[in-house]
């Protein structure tokens, strides 16, 4: 079976997904905050989550392996955001600063993990690719120098410029 994934942002109180779930902002009325959905193949919701805090929340990028895990990338300025048992921590508090994320999600929908991609600035995960095997890449941009973390291991992306 033929299965698709999609992500986005929504403001307002609350955004309805097909028939079957409504997902309520975090926030104030007017902010956003993300989502992401999977539709089976005559595109039919087959669950949806959402995420935000107290500021301006984005989803950008969205992925699916070969089990059906959805991997999604994005933005958040909130204090703190969660998903499933994970709570990124925003570096810089106050929503002054967006720090990326990159988060998994079971073929059910279920969040497994979560990671911060944070800087001295602002960095966003704009898209995110899976292989069939469980792999990812993910692309976006930083104004400073970045750190991803993924379990055990550290990457750092610094930022060279001559002007």
């Amino acid at each position: 079976m033929l299965f698709r994934s999609v992500t986005g942002i929504f403001t307002g109180t609350s955004f309805t997904v097909g028939l079957i779930t409504t997902l309520f902002n975090s926030g104030a009325d007017g902010t956003e905050d993300g989502f992401v959905a999977k539709f089976d193949a005559s595109g039919s919701p087959l669950w949806a989550v959402g995420f935000g805090g107290a500021t301006t929340d984005d989803a950008y990028g969205v992925a699916m392996d070969g089990s059906g895990a959805v991997y999604l990338g994005g933005r958040f300025a909130s204090n703190a955001i969660t998903l499933g048992a994970t709570t990124l921590t925003n570096t810089v508090q106050g929503g002054l600063s967006f720090d990326g994320l990159v988060a998994k999600f079971s073929a059910s929908g279920t969040p497994i993990w979560a990671r911060a991609v944070t800087g001295n600035g602002d960095e966003t995960v704009t898209s995110i690719a899976a292989t069939t095997a469980g792999e990812i890449a993910a692309a976006g941009w930083g104004t400073a120098d970045t750190s991803f973390y993924l379990g055990n291991s550290e990457f750092r992306l610094k930022r060279n410029r001559s002007n």
